[in-house]
């Protein structure tokens, strides 16, 4: 998925999360050039040169290292506007993230300082948008741990509809199966050929046992296997049918003997 971080054509421009941290990191005036240089580098700025007249909004994914929580911070160019899309809200924490958004702004200024110059001219600046959170269509994950699924999701689907009826394994799910099969990720076809490969072996394994059943491959395309436990028993008891979900493979745990 690295590669929508180097597209040259999109009107939104995802930038990776090395560029929230150079910017919280930068302390001293005279580093900033340094800093910069680095962080052009790194991100592989140059890609934007001179196409900051066509940006639409820039994604910018932000940490909040007290306690270790992800949320995602969205430019919006041509309402010069900053929206803190965060999935877990908290009043002891909030005043510090928007005060980040705003250290951030800031760091944009300085890496984006000539195209700024060159397309908006003197007076433009990241730093003056004014930051607010849309509270109105910002949804509130429903654990302590899905916060990096929130902020993946809100880059894809900006203000749509996702959330909808949200349950965090199926997300979780979908969002492999999506990595997998994206024309985007070069590693593809060898992460379906190495998993078909553990399946078969699986496979193998568990017809073996005498208190094992089969299982079955349905579609050699990994995203779409389904494997389905039979019945199967035990020399001592009738066990009741398992089926496992889909890309799932582990054994169900076994019910405990009646005595």
């Amino acid at each position: 998925m690295a590669e929508y971080l180097y597209d040259t054509t999109s009107t939104k421009w995802f930038l990776p999360t090395y560029f929230w941290s150079a910017g919280a990191k930068l302390v001293r005036p005279s580093d900033r050039t340094t800093s910069c240089g680095r962080t052009q580098k790194i991100c592989r700025l140059a890609r934007f040169n001179g196409r900051l007249k066509d940006c639409m909004q820039i994604y910018i994914p932000m940490h909040d290292e007290v306690i270790g929580h992800w949320y995602l911070l969205i430019c919006d160019i041509f309402h010069k506007k900053a929206e803190i899309w965060d999935s877990l809200p908290d009043v002891r924490h909030n005043k510090k993230r928007e005060n980040d958004c705003h250290i951030t702004l800031l760091y944009l200024d300085s890496v984006f300082h000539e195209d700024i110059l060159s397309v908006f001219g003197t007076g433009w600046t990241f730093s003056s948008f004014s930051v607010v959170s849309p509270l109105d269509a910002n949804p509130i994950q429903p654990n302590g741990v899905d916060c990096g699924i929130f902020v993946i999701r809100h880059m894809q689907y900006y203000r749509q509809l996702w959330h909808d009826r949200y349950d965090s394994n199926v997300q979780r799910m979908r969002l492999a199966i999506e990595l997998l099969r994206n024309e985007k990720n070069q590693l593809r076809d060898v992460i379906i050929r190495e998993t078909l490969k553990v399946m078969e072996n699986a496979s193998d394994f568990m017809a073996k046992g005498n208190k094992l059943g089969n299982v079955e491959a349905k579609d050699k395309d990994v995203a779409d296997i389904t494997i389905t436990r039979k019945r199967v028993y035990n020399r001592k008891q009738k066990q009741s049918a398992v089926t496992i979900p889909e890309i799932r493979t582990g054994r169900g745990q076994p019910r405990p003997r009646r005595r």
